[in-house]
């Protein structure tokens, strides 16, 4: 009896205390808080540089399901990159490459800066193509530049990043002399000319006359016809056989120029061709502005 006793004495007392031991995996009785993860953005360029008119290109990708906002700033110009039409809305952890709707390129050699922002909800106000316009100039767009810089600080609800490109002059891109005719070449003694640098323009042509000179910078607008707006150079006489040379300074702004020379075998009225005209040559040149 005795025996049987202290049997049963130690099997309780063994069950008390396995009952006051918590298991390891039994839940503690207090409150978690989950803190929600910050929004995060990565931005790659797919190259470490671009050429002049190279279509520039990045690859992003949030953390969280997010919109998307790009922007090209320049000094005293802002254009919207991405996105170009309506609102998109990046999946998390998805690499992504844009733009996508239309082409991105530099005009010029130099650095080009851009902006992105991504948020969890849209952000209507930032969007530039929804007002009805391709870009934002002079005050305008400082103002909008200096709206775009207060998401820095606003970590929490958006994630900012700016990424700065170099831009190459594009030495393919630049074109070969063209000509309609056999009677007149054109052509520069190099491609590439900083802003100030003296341009030598080398003309040949088979029969004497008068070759009258303009230009234009692919990046102007066009006129109401979509034809490009030429600008006055100046005159060259030209004998039969010999080779003349025509000068001016590069001036900005910087970027691909195309030079028409008309052959005319009259002296044209305030540098414009009259009757009598043979034939035309184009030569491109590309003009670098000082970084």
């Amino acid at each position: 009896m005795r025996r049987f006793f202290s049997l049963t004495l130690i099997l309780l007392l063994a069950t008390l205390g396995f009952a006051q031991k918590p298991k390891k995996d039994q839940p503690s009785g207090k409150d978690i808080s989950v803190t929600p993860k910050k929004l995060r953005l990565e931005v790659k360029p797919t190259k470490k540089s671009y050429k002049v008119n190279e279509p520039i290109k990045f690859k992003v990708r949030v953390n969280k399901d997010a919109y998307l906002y790009v922007f090209n700033v320049g000094k005293e110009k802002v254009n919207q990159v991405y996105p170009q039409k309506g609102k998109k809305r990046l999946k998390a952890g998805k690499w992504v490459e844009i733009p996508k709707e239309m082409e991105f390129t530099a005009p010029k050699a130099g650095k080009e800066k851009f902006i992105f922002l991504a948020s969890t909800k849209p952000m209507r106000d930032l969007l530039i193509i929804q007002s009805g316009k391709k870009e934002l100039v002079g005050e305008e767009a400082k103002r909008f530049s200096k709206d775009l810089s207060v998401y820095k600080s606003k970590k929490k609800e958006v994630a900012y990043v700016e990424k700065e490109i170099l831009i190459k002059p594009s030495r393919s891109q630049v074109s070969v002399i063209t000509s309609s005719s056999s009677i007149i070449r054109i052509y520069p003694t190099k491609q590439f000319y900083r802003v100030g640098e003296k341009i030598t323009l080398i003309i040949k042509a088979r029969r004497s006359g008068t070759v009258t000179l303009s230009y234009t910078n692919l990046n102007w607008e066009k006129d109401e016809e979509g034809n490009p707006v030429w600008k006055p150079l100046g005159e060259v006489r030209v004998k039969k056989g010999r080779t003349s040379k025509f000068q001016m300074a590069a001036s900005a702004p910087g970027g691909v120029h195309v030079i028409k020379a008309v052959f005319s075998s009259q002296a044209s009225k305030d540098l414009v061709p009259v009757s009598g005209t043979k034939a035309k040559a184009y030569v491109t040149i590309e003009i670098v502005e000082k970084e």
